[in-house]
């Protein structure tokens, strides 16, 4: 669509917008389809109103896109504001959605207990998000309707960054005990590497509020947000140093 109708990538109308909704909603679904088949059964309704939530709100964001017009923050024409509020709403019942596959994780998974944690965790940060969300459409709301830029915090604050920091962490988490695995980690140093990779997630989240909250820009040096980078950076090595450390083991628990 770049290539056929050109427009500025980083422009409330561009392209750029549903193109990475698009990716990170489907790769978010796939991860909660494994998810809630790590689960005890329940019945299908979840799996469909993630599914549906998901590619509806997806669609609605292609579609306006296409009208060159806003998909968020658009109290224009009768559409744009009823498309709006189907958004939120989608929004609504994707985040119960995922807030309900949270709590059935904390209630028990089948998966070994590095998986779990990973599963836990992830969740975490992606109910965390959501929140994330629910205060950025707040917060842009009432922005508008005092007639200003919905989408900043002070000089370059980005309200979304913060949203967005944490939600693939469900993603992430499990993949590197996938990869430590096949490191040959033993159980007790995958889960002590996974629980310095979970507050490496946690000290990036804090970044990203530091910034937005000061109206700083995703990457403006300060030394705050600096000192937070740094901590975020040694966490992650702690979490690679501890499985290169460890005798190899079984890969299995």
């Amino acid at each position: 669509m770049q290539v056929a109708d050109p427009r500025d990538w980083g422009s409330p109308i561009g392209w750029r917008k549903p193109i990475l909704f698009g990716i990170s909603t489907g790769s978010t679904l796939l991860s909660l389809a494994w998810v809630i088949s790590k689960s005890p059964p329940r019945g299908p309704w979840l799996p469909w109103a993630l599914a549906g939530a998901s590619v509806i709100e997806v669609l609605i964001i292609t579609v306006q896109t296409w009208r060159s017009v806003p998909a968020h923050f658009n109290q224009g024409a009768v559409l744009d504001q009823a498309l709006g509020s189907a958004v939120d709403l989608l929004l609504l019942i994707l985040s119960a959605a995922i807030f309900v596959v949270w709590r059935r994780t904390l209630k028990g998974t089948m998966a070994d207990p590095d998986y779990t944690q990973a599963i836990r965790w992830g969740m975490g940060f992606l109910v965390l998000s959501c929140g994330f969300g629910f205060a950025l459409v707040a917060y842009g709301t009432a922005r508008l309707w005092a007639g200003h830029a919905p989408d900043i915090i002070g000089p370059a604050g980005v309200p979304k960054f913060v949203h967005g920091i944490v939600v693939h962490a469900v993603q992430v988490l499990p993949a590197w005990v996938w990869v430590i695995r096949l490191m040959g980690v033993d159980m007790t140093g995958r889960l002590t590497s996974l629980r310095y990779a979970v507050l490496s997630f946690a000290l990036l989240a804090c970044y990203a509020l530091w910034q937005t909250l000061n109206g700083y820009a995703r990457f403006h040096p300060n030394p705050g947000g600096t000192l937070l980078l740094a901590a975020t950076a040694a966490c992650g090595m702690l979490a690679i140093f501890v499985c290169l450390r460890k005798d190899p083991g079984p890969s299995g628990p």
